[in-house]
């Protein structure tokens, strides 16, 4: 009877915990990774090599909500169905009740272990790679778009790209400062310098 209720429950877990697992790594790599960088001109190419890379590091971190929303999904269905009572009323414990919820959060964390230490590293600094190597064109479709590109305290200006020859005319660089030469204490300003 034991090996049939642990059956049961294990397959609930293992089943929801699946499903939520890729919705909830889709949502997140897609919405807080992928589509920023769509936007900034990444091609479908370089973002189908950019989930790859991103996959593990998204695992490790949707892994343990999906375990867990799968354990409340399972045992709150268990529970408002009745089955919970009828098992405490054979007399089965709590404990052995839980087994496979047990079961699935050890191997939820060797899983995400396993992932933060050995996977994503390489798959990270992959990742970082290809955008790097990327940084041209996402340069290129802000200047088209925008007219600039700014990246820290420097902006940088082209009327025109010729792309195929890899050239941009009208280039105007300036240094942008955070803030105003009065607040810095500058001696001009009738402010001391703290």
């Amino acid at each position: 009877m034991l090996k049939t209720l642990h059956g049961y429950l294990g397959k609930e877990l293992l089943r929801i915990t699946l499903l939520a697992l890729v919705a909830f790594t889709l949502l997140m790599t897609v919405f807080a990774i992928l589509e920023p960088l769509r936007k900034e001109g990444l091609g479908a190419g370089q973002l189908a090599a950019l989930f790859l890379y991103t996959l593990p590091v998204m695992l490790s971190f949707t892994l343990p909500f999906s375990a867990l929303f799968a354990t409340s999904m399972v045992y709150g269905r268990f529970a408002m169905d009745r089955e919970l009572l009828a098992c405490r009323a054979s007399g089965i414990s709590f404990l052995t009740i839980l087994k496979p919820a047990i079961w699935l959060g050890l191997g939820v964390t060797l899983l995400s272990l396993v992932l933060i230490n050995f996977v994503s590293p390489p798959m990270f600094k992959a990742g970082k790679d290809e955008v790097l190597r990327n940084v041209k064109r996402i340069a290129y479709n802000k200047i088209q778009k925008k007219g600039y590109v700014q990246s820290g305290g420097n902006m940088l200006h082209a009327t025109d790209i010729d792309e195929k020859k890899n050239l941009l005319h009208g280039v105007v660089m300036v240094r942008l400062e955070d803030t105003p030469a009065k607040e810095k204490g500058n001696p001009t300003s009738g402010k001391p310098k703290a």
